[in-house]
Formats: C-alpha cells, structure tokens, sequence
C-alpha cells in the first residue's frame, strides 16, 4: 500500500497549488519539483485524471482497496465506483520509495453528495517487492493485467 505519492509541480495550476496550499508539501526530486500526498496527513487529498481529462482534480484520500473489494463495493452501492489514473512519479511502501513513472497508479473515486473519496487500487505484491517494504500488498498501476474490467 502507498504511503505517500509524488506527482510533478507542473501537473497543477498556479490556482491549485495556491487554494490547496501545495506549496507547503513541495520539494525536489530528480532535479524537478514534486508535490508529496501522504495517507492520513496534510493535505489529506490525493490528485487524479478522471476519463482522458489532464486537468487535475482532487478528493479526500480515504484509504486502499483491493481489487475485489471494488467489485464488491460496486454491486452494493447505489453510486457509482469510478476508475481514476494517478499520475505519480514516485510512491513510498513502508519507507521505501520507487519510481512509478511513466506509468499511472489505479485509484478508485466515489463520488458523494458532500465531497469524493478516493481510494488507491491494490494488489499481492512480488516476493521482491515484499523483501524489500516487508508489506504485501502493493498497488495496481492503469493497463495491466490486474487493472479491473469495470473501470474499461
């Protein structure tokens, strides 16, 4: 499960970077600023693409699901569970950060009356990956095989 996820300075706008106070969560990596999303701390939002749309929005990250869960979720649920891109360069497991770029992590959106909540999808992680964050689970990047049919 991620931890904390880093997404380029250059995806936001200067509105978003001013309303949602970004600028305080910014920092360098690789030579480029990145904005850093930590799970349970400020700014307590993680940024996603929704449908081929690259304008950034956000919603509250509420936490990890697996992929049957989803499914699940989906089939209770009046409203609908969308499928979101999450555009990180890298993400931290455990303290251990690694590239994510250039794919996009897989994020589920819900969409409420009063905000949205997004959730990072996740998946059983390698043996490798296990060793090295002592975590199993790790998450489901956009376009693999373990990327969920409902989100097409």
């Amino acid at each position: 499960m991620s931890d904390s996820i880093q997404i380029h300075e250059e995806h936001f706008s200067l509105a978003q970077i001013a309303i949602k106070e970004l600028g305080d969560y910014t920092s360098k990596c690789n030579g480029r600023s990145v904005v850093t999303f930590r799970y349970e701390k400020k700014p307590y939002l993680l940024p996603y693409f929704y449908k081929g749309n690259e304008s950034l929005e956000f919603a509250n990250w509420d936490g990890h699901f697996m992929r049957e869960d989803v499914i699940k979720i989906n089939e209770l649920l009046s409203t609908e569970v969308m499928g979101v891109e999450i555009p990180a360069v890298t993400a931290q497991i455990s303290g251990v950060w690694y590239d994510v770029e250039p794919r996009r992590i897989r994020g589920c959106l819900i969409r409420r009356s009063s905000d949205s909540l997004i959730f990072v999808l996740v998946k059983p992680t390698t043996e490798y990956c296990m060793e090295m964050t002592q975590n199993k689970w790790g998450p489901v990047y956009v376009g693999e095989e373990t990327d969920p049919f409902i989100f097409g």
